[in-house]
């Protein structure tokens, strides 16, 4: 029998991800499908720590001992994952993110080419098909886009064969499943669209800016580097400056608001993150849902800038993440000041400075100093910065090839070299 598995990433009275639950499995038991239904907020599911543990010291299972290993054994050993949840800036509810974004120890960190770009290679010989329901309390046509577009990607990095992308209104009891798992049946996927990141408006030159880093690695992340470059230059330019650690302050209300804190007393907010399966870290999307909230309730205009930076050579997979964090700008009641999409950060940045990287990374020192000049001016990112950021310094089929060197002189390293295509959880496949 055809096993599903129902992931209701819904919040705590948010009746729609049990209504929609209660469908699919029903016309899933139908066509004789056996579904089993969890309530995400029900478990233990800790932030992804970006250590690449899963991967190159126990590959295949993540380094973090909780509901996560279970849960992600049973994607691998299902025909059909189906992911519920409130769009959120355009993206996943945190609490679904948080099991997305461990996911990553389902695939193999060593490259291969898709569709022109690039991506990691299969560690099963078989994945499951994806569908994924967003539902809105309102028409959104930019955030439906994007979740549109979050989810083809997805489908790509964890080698979905067919996948569906259903938006519904918060308020339907009626789901149009049947269609669902007739597209799915038919093998049809949901396919990338354009770049949907927005262009910067200009407004006020900022007297303060705050740097938000969405990295688990904390200062010792590319992400902390880039965005204190661009601190670096802001305060050159007079504008007093500070910089804030997401991760910590998801996993605490006092810290949660004394990020706030310093968010309220700048004028400029500076989001710099990395690339968790293609959109932002879950923690990360957790501050900034309690960060929206607050502006709803106080409303005072800021301006937001962004840096998402990954490990991948082709600076567009970085678009989705940054329509997220200007969704989130919109929906906050603040003005979006553009953002830089950064390709191949891990191997380019590395965590230091980007005027002490060496030549490889001087389009990506242009493009913050570019960038720094406007923003401190009032201005938004310019083009010139944004190109310059997702300047690719060498090809793409060079990258990959090095990168795969990389990966497994690292899991060498580690005594894991032979356990790198591990596959431990195929056993009850």
């Amino acid at each position: 029998m055809k096993k599903a598995l129902i992931l209701d990433g819904s919040s705590a009275g948010d009746a729609t991800g049990e209504r929609v639950a209660r469908a699919l499995a029903s016309a899933l038991a139908a066509r004789g499908v056996e579904a089993e239904v969890v309530t995400l907020r029900e478990c233990r599911i800790g932030a992804c720590a970006g250590d690449f543990g899963c991967w190159l010291k126990h590959p295949g299972v993540c380094m973090t001992e909780d509901d996560n290993r279970r849960l992600t054994a049973a994607v691998i050993n299902s025909d059909l994952v189906a992911y519920l949840g409130p769009i959120t800036f355009g993206g996943w509810a945190p609490q679904l993110k948080r099991l997305i974004d461990h996911q990553i120890q389902n695939i193999s960190p060593l490259f291969l080419r898709v569709d022109g770009e690039t991506h990691h290679r299969k560690r099963y010989p078989r994945y499951p098909d994806l569908l994924a329901v967003g539902w809105q309390d309102g028409p959104n046509p930019g955030e439906a886009a994007t979740f549109t577009r979050l989810v083809a990607r997805n489908a790509i990095n964890f080698h979905a064969s067919a996948s569906v992308a259903a938006l519904i209104d918060a308020d339907d009891h009626n789901f149009a499943t049947e269609e669902w798992l007739d597209a799915l049946e038919r093998g049809e996927r949901v396919r990338v669209s354009g770049s949907l990141v927005p262009p910067g408006v200009a407004g006020v030159a900022p007297e303060r800016a705050v740097l938000l880093v969405g990295s688990p690695r904390l200062r010792s992340s590319s992400s902390y580097a880039l965005g204190r470059h661009l601190l670096d230059r802001l305060e050159a330019a007079g504008i007093q400056t500070s910089a804030v650690m997401m991760h910590p302050a998801a996993r605490s209300a006092g810290r949660t608001a004394a990020l706030i804190e310093q968010v309220d007393a700048a004028d400029l907010v500076l989001l710099a993150a990395p690339l968790y399966v293609d959109g932002l870290p879950a923690p990360a999307l957790e501050v900034m849902a309690s960060l929206q909230r607050h502006s709803q309730a106080h409303a005072r205009r800021k301006r937001l800038a962004a840096i998402v930076n990954s490990g991948f050579p082709e600076a567009a997979q970085n678009h989705t993440a940054l329509a997220i964090a200007a969704h989130f700008a919109d929906r906050s009641g603040w003005e979006w000041a553009g953002g830089l999409a950064i390709g191949g950060g891990e191997g380019l940045i590395h965590g230091v400075a980007p005027s002490q990287a060496g030549g490889r990374a001087r389009p990506v020192v242009a493009a913050l100093d570019v960038s720094a000049a406007a923003l401190a001016d009032g201005k938004a990112i310019p083009a010139q910065a944004v190109d310059l950021a997702a300047r690719s310094v060498i090809p793409a089929w060079l990258y990959r090839a090095v990168g795969t060197l990389g990966w497994r002189s690292q899991a060498r390293a580690n005594g894991a070299a032979s356990d790198l295509a591990a596959q431990p959880y195929l056993a009850s496949h």
